[in-house]
């Protein structure tokens, strides 16, 4: 049985003195404790107009006891989120599950496949990555081993497939659940667990001392997000509609499965989703629209 998880979210701090207008709409929350709320995500509505602070649904938060919830718990860097998301662990028992906890995406939101890897820690342990999108699934594996005295064999920071093995993860998962799995543990004494996680790349550092307990129960894992719905940018070259991509931005929709992203225009920087127009306003990570 899946055990569907929501997580705190956290998103990325602005660096710069800037008002509340060049991240939020009008009226609405710019922060939750000291993490800053930019556009097209938000809370609730704005207490000027009453219009919805986010741009979507999917993007609107809560904020309770200075945290920042959602389905998942996001730290966002423009087009990506990093997640806290559980590592699946197994100890002591051959052939069997680990926790298999189901994290539910909305449908603009999937694994990124080029920010993570999948990876597996311990002896004689295999894990897989599962996602389960319209009806279908598909999964990707991590398998490791030892020696009967694997400190011989094994190397702080080498996850090449002797108690530590990473791999690349296929585009396009979400609605993932993560198993891990151990062979038979009878003849094999030195470790006790085997862990199976999705990790942010350079996130992670294999030591030794993983293959008898990891000291932490989640990693970051790196979330793709866009806008609208499976058409992506197709009603924009119709000119059906003006959709949410601001001034001096252009949709983008390569290399996407669902919906588009909006982009500065060459020789632009800033948040292309914020409605006020470009203020010219020097920004680190979430700034004001597209501006010279």
């Amino acid at each position: 049985m899946h055990t569907q998880i929501a997580l705190v979210l956290v998103l990325a701090l602005v660096n710069v003195a800037i008002t509340v207008s060049d991240i939020t709409l009008n009226g609405c929350m710019d922060n939750c404790g000291n993490v800053s709320i930019p556009y097209p995500f938000g809370v609730g509505t704005s207490k000027e107009t009453s219009e919805n602070c986010f741009l979507e649904d999917k993007m609107n938060l809560t904020c309770q006891n200075n945290n920042l919830y959602s389905g998942v718990n996001l730290l966002v860097l423009e087009h990506v989120m990093d997640v806290l998301f559980y590592v699946s662990k197994i100890c002591n028992t051959p052939n069997r599950v680990a926790n298999d906890l189901f994290l539910r995406t909305p449908s603009n939101f999937t694994i990124s496949s080029k920010e993570n890897n999948f990876i597996s820690v311990g002896c004689e342990t295999y894990g897989y990555l599962n996602s389960f999108n319209n009806g279908v699934q598909y999964s990707t594996e991590c398998l490791t081993g030892c020696s009967k005295f694997p400190n011989d064999v094994v190397t702080n920071g080498d996850c090449s497939g002797i108690g530590c093995y990473e791999v690349d993860i296929p585009p396009n998962m979400k609605n993932i659940t993560i198993e891990a799995y151990r062979f038979d543990v009878s003849s094999n004494y030195f470790q006790s667990c085997g862990h199976s996680f999705a990790a942010k790349r350079g996130s992670y550092s294999f030591d030794i001392s993983h293959l008898e307990n990891l000291q932490f129960d989640t990693i970051p894992m790196v979330v793709d997000w866009s806008v609208g719905d499976e058409l992506g940018c197709e009603d924009f070259r119709k000119g059906f509609r003006k959709g949410a991509c601001m001034n001096n931005s252009y949709c983008h929709d390569i290399d996407i499965s669902y919906g588009y992203q909006c982009k500065c225009e060459e020789g632009y920087d800033g948040n292309p989703y914020h409605p006020n127009g470009f203020q010219g306003i020097t920004y680190q990570y979430i700034n004001t629209t597209c501006a010279l």
